[in-house]
């Protein structure tokens, strides 16, 4: 539940994203994390809200990507073994190692 100002009123980003701290933290101590899990959540917190012009916003990722749209969309309908292929032959040996935790492990293994 985020906080309530004025019915249709906005709150500040600063105050939503404390308060999204706030219950994190909160379902963190009711989980019974320990130490480890309180360093773990402060290394996420938000320290600074990155914003770029609206129109690089409205172009999409694909601009970024730096290939052919047609590439991407290839790989889209491809689906899982696109990601597969790509992490095979261009990713590094900790990206095989995610993704395969990703795909086939047991959460905590």
């Amino acid at each position: 539940k985020l906080p309530s100002g004025k019915p249709g009123e906005l709150e500040p980003l600063p105050v939503v994203l404390r308060h999204v701290l706030e219950s994190l933290q909160a379902t963190l101590a009711q989980s019974g994390g320990g130490e480890e899990s309180r360093e773990d959540l402060h290394r996420f917190a938000v320290q600074r809200l990155v914003t770029g012009r609206p129109v690089d916003s409205a172009l999409g990722i694909m601009t970024f990507m730096r290939v052919p749209d047609e590439v991407v969309y290839a790989g889209m309908a491809e689906g899982l073994a696109a990601i597969e292929r790509e992490v095979a032959s261009r990713g590094s040996d900790d990206d095989r190692v995610c993704l395969r935790y990703i795909l086939h492990a047991r959460t905590g293994d």
